[in-house]
């Protein structure tokens, strides 16, 4: 694994990013992919968010991980 610090340019860093054998990409669920709320079960994932991610995870040799403390059945709905 390697850290990249505030010095590295977004070019440098998404060449790096493109041009490594795997990728995965870590992100929360809840105001992250979705906005904070009250009742969390009606937070849903930003319009448009889950295709993106769908088409990151359909990149050879890449992986997208949800940390969140919700089940994966209240995820998934």
């Amino acid at each position: 694994m390697k850290w990249f610090h505030d010095g590295i340019s977004l070019d440098d860093f998404l060449a790096k990013v493109s041009s490594s054998k795997q990728r995965v990409l870590f992100t929360d669920y809840d105001g992250t992919l979705a906005p904070l709320m009250y009742n969390r079960n009606i937070a849903k994932p930003y319009s448009g968010l889950v295709e993106v991610l769908n088409q990151i995870a359909a990149a050879p040799n890449s992986q997208v991980v949800v940390i969140s403390g919700r089940s994966l059945h209240n995820l998934s709905s």
